[in-house]
């Protein structure tokens, strides 16, 4: 008597539409990243673009190549033509639209082009003046390039996955890129990931400028004597790098819908703000004595002390307006009990 054969389920393969929240991230991110690169090494600062159209208004070309040389005019072209890349490539990709993901290969590869630039045209620069006699100032240059190239060399790596671009492949239709928007509120996870990922930027440029305490100001100083004496470095050094660290935690909470998470990121908001309010009493203890001396310097001073203010205080200010929303409270208070998350608005 035989049995009767069993025969094994059909494995149907899945379907259902591959979502994601990384076009969200990454686009806030690259808008951001094209603001950052009309700032690269503080060359586009306001400052600095006053300083420059009022020598070219004075002199006209030759005036500005006696102050900027001309790898300096094709290094500002370049941050210049990133950042529109990276902004409108953002945008692009907010909206899940495959010609997003080309800008931002494009914003990468000119941010890079940007920052090689200017390290060749930097070491060009220091062997024609002979011996270094300022170490800090150089080591700050030098870490100021390394911290640029970061975000476009992770920009190329995370859009070289294999499964990125395949799900950017899913964008070529109206239906395609609705499928690919996750179910449900996900502000949780952008918000998260954004912590994430400014935390460790922090972290790593805090750890970078307390290093930097020890390297002297001038040639044959003592490390230690440079130590002691770089204290606002030291001080906001190290408040930065806690907030970093506050960012990583609270970041980590969040994407994992803990309320802690949330009530960390309230003392982050505060600690932030705190932050960048005090950021700005160096620079105005610096400002007050030379105001009467030169009202160039005074503007050019007081735009690069605006710029560093709004940049510090940009991100507590979003998240202070963002956690007091109605729904978004209603959400989080959905955690505490298990219930089914309430829906909640998000950039999508």
């Amino acid at each position: 008597m035989t049995m009767p054969s069993v025969q094994e389920p059909q494995r149907i393969k899945a379907t259902t539409p591959r979502t994601s929240v990384w076009p969200v991230v990454l686009g806030v991110l690259s808008i951001l990243g094209g603001y950052q690169a009309m700032r690269l090494f503080e060359t586009g600062s306001p400052g600095s673009l006053v300083f420059l159209v009022r020598r070219f208004s004075q002199g006209g070309l030759d005036a500005v190549l006696r102050i900027f040389p001309l790898w300096s005019m094709f290094f500002i072209g370049l941050s210049a033509l990133a950042a529109g890349l990276g902004i409108v490539g953002g945008v692009l990709l907010l909206r899940r639209r495959r010609a997003g993901v080309v800008l931002l290969w494009l914003y990468a590869l000119s941010m890079a082009a940007a920052v090689v630039l200017f390290v060749t045209g930097l070491a060009r620069s220091l062997a024609g003046q002979g011996p270094i006699t300022m170490p800090r100032y150089y080591y700050n240059l030098f870490v100021n390039a390394g911290l640029g190239l970061a975000y476009p060399v992770l920009v190329i790596v995370w859009l070289s996955r294999r499964s990125v671009r395949r799900h950017a492949r899913g964008w070529r239709t109206r239906e395609g890129r609705m499928k690919s928007r996750p179910p449900g509120p996900i502000w949780h996870g952008v918000v998260g990931t954004l912590a994430l990922y400014w935390g460790a930027k922090k972290v790593l440029v805090s750890l970078l400028v307390l290093a930097g305490t020890f390297v002297p100001v001038r040639s044959g100083e003592d490390p230690w004597l440079s130590f002691l004496g770089a204290w606002e470095h030291l001080v906001f050094g190290s408040a930065s790098l806690a907030l970093g660290v506050l960012s990583i935690a609270w970041g980590v909470l969040l994407r994992r819908r803990k309320r802690a998470g949330v009530i960390l990121c309230w003392v982050y908001v505060a600690g932030g703000a705190l932050f960048a309010f005090a950021s700005l009493i160096p620079g105005l203890l610096e400002l007050l004595p030379r105001w009467t001396i030169s009202l160039e310097l005074t503007l050019n001073v007081a735009l690069a002390l605006g710029d560093r203010f709004l940049n510090l205080l940009i991100w507590p200010a979003f998240l202070l307006v963002w956690f007091t929303r109605p729904k978004v409270r209603a959400h989080v208070r959905s955690w505490r009990r298990g219930a089914p998350p309430v829906a909640a608005e998000v950039p999508s």
